[in-house]
């Protein structure tokens, strides 16, 4: 990104997960983490068909110099993130 914008932008991504854990959870407990809230959702999730929860419903977050790009980003701002 630095060598598109010419080194006037930094780009910072972020993980986000979908299980509100810290990181200094060490592996045990994250998982016990992700066992927990697998059982409470588990209906909901037959009853609509769909997953609600899992790594897979977790997301990145893309900042150019400090800024959310899906927020604030230009479309141009947006497409150089992509790439």
């Amino acid at each position: 990104h630095k060598g598109i914008s010419r080194g006037l932008e930094t780009l910072e991504i972020q993980y986000k997960p979908s299980a509100d854990v810290s990181e200094d959870l060490d592996l045990s407990k994250m998982r016990r983490v992700y066992e927990e809230k697998f059982a409470n959702v588990k209906k909901r999730e037959i009853d609509r068909g769909m997953t609600l929860f899992g790594p897979h419903r977790d997301d990145l977050l893309f900042f150019v110099n400090g800024r959310d790009v899906q927020t604030f980003g230009s479309q141009g701002q947006q497409r150089t993130t992509a790439l």
